[in-house]
């Protein structure tokens, strides 16, 4: 038995997702001038019906117009012309830093935003001379059990005391730490001082309803690989109103190849889009297009809405740190963490090895994330847990501590 229970980098890929890269891997062997142009347009009615036959799955390709409008739909909103899809993530939150700090002289962000993307936030503030403060949550969530409320009582307390006017958050941290985002955009913007918000939706899209959050905040950046089971790292990026939408979209196409804001599947999606193609072009992979829209198709398809979905991942929450309460492993119990997503430590953490555990737990059949503090990161499927399963759960947490010991 297996049980895949991370979303960290190239998460599982759904069964659609699959059949797609099944079937273009077998396209490109046996036709690619198939992938054409027209095709990538407009979709596979201009294949022949027999190809359609022959590439079931790539044959729900309608388009790269289309691939935005579901998207769009599953981000909770119609107006796919706010939706822009890259191969990085990162390229997006360079661009909406960037934006931010033209426009922001001090921004709060908080010590459970990614790394990496805080990184990129710190650089683009440096260019503008512009301030990063951060707000620290993480203990106040994991170890103080605050609720989201009181969370927000201390990003909105530290917003104002530093005399902030722009705010870079995850919606759920790597953690799980689930943020209250979409009240507290509310609030900020009421008291006129919130001028531009960015949201880190990366642990968010496909796992928790987001369309409060898209409504509150100026750019939301998220990834169909993990939740929504793509595969293919593709970047989505969303703006919140027009003007954001031609600010956005201006300096993410305008750049030239040597920016740290180019993409190229940035632009060639946004010229099969407008149809305004440029004669000489560079090629991209498109790949990651085609997995998403069958995997976004998929997902539009399933009796489960994303609301009920996350029920089911708490109800696995819960029985899993059920089961391992009288273990050698402790769950952590956060009121903020009302999510997909188990935080487990070991209780005898000094001599544990994060990597020994990884790769102990993969070997025994369990897939999730471990950091170097020993924490897990067990994200919860969305299919109730069976009683075999759980009991495969509870002999592997044993049988891992002992090799441990």
């Amino acid at each position: 038995m297996r049980i895949y229970m991370d979303t960290a980098r190239q998460g599982q890929a759904c069964p659609a997702a699959m059949q797609v890269e099944c079937e273009f891997a077998r396209l490109a062997f046996e036709d690619p001038y198939l992938c054409s142009l027209p095709f990538l347009q407009h979709g596979a009615r201009v294949w022949t019906e027999q190809r359609q036959r022959e590439f079931p799955e790539l044959s729900c390709w309608n388009g790269s117009h289309r691939l935005h409008e579901q998207m769009a739909f599953a981000l909770g909103t119609r107006d796919a012309d706010r939706v822009f899809v890259a191969s990085q993530s990162a390229r997006f939150v360079r661009t909406a830093c960037r934006l931010m700090f033209r426009q922001c002289r001090s921004v709060l962000t908080t010590d459970l935003n990614w790394p990496a993307w805080q990184q990129i936030a710190n650089e683009e503030a440096q260019k503008h001379h512009g301030r990063i403060l951060i707000a620290e949550l993480k203990d106040l969530a994991i170890r103080g059990n605050a609720s989201p409320q009181e969370l927000n009582e201390v990003l909105q307390s530290q917003f104002l005391h530093h005399d902030c006017d722009g705010l870079f958050i995850p919606a759920v941290s790597s953690l799980g730490i689930r943020l209250a985002v979409a009240p507290l955009l509310r609030q900020l913007r009421s008291l006129h001082s919130l001028r531009f918000a960015v949201v880190d939706g990366a642990q968010a899209l496909g796992h928790i309803p987001v369309s409060d959050i898209i409504d509150s905040c100026d750019v939301f950046i998220a990834g169909c690989h993990k939740w929504l089971q793509a595969h293919l790292p593709l970047g989505v990026a969303l703006t919140g109103n027009g003007l954001t939408t031609e600010q956005f979209a201006s300096l993410a196409m305008n750049s030239d190849t040597t920016s740290d804001c180019h993409d190229p599947l940035l632009r060639f999606s946004q010229e099969l889009r407008t149809e305004r193609l440029q004669k000489y072009s560079e090629t991209v992979n498109v790949l990651p297009l085609l997995t998403a829209n069958s995997t976004l198709r998929a997902a539009s398809k399933a009796l489960n809405t994303i609301t009920d979905s996350l029920a089911l991942r708490q109800a696995n929450r819960q029985n899993v740190a059920d089961l391992l309460q009288d273990s050698p492993w402790c769950p952590v119990a956060s009121t903020s963490m009302d999510c997909g997503i188990l935080l487990v430590e070991p209780r005898q953490t000094e001599r544990w090895n994060p990597e020994a555990i990884t790769a102990a737990m993969h070997q025994s059949g369990i897939s999730l994330s471990v950091y170097p503090d020993r924490k897990l990161r067990l994200s919860m499927p969305s299919q109730i847990l069976t009683e075999l399963e759980l009991q495969f759960l509870r002999n592997t947490f044993t049988a891992v501590s002992q090799q441990m010991l």
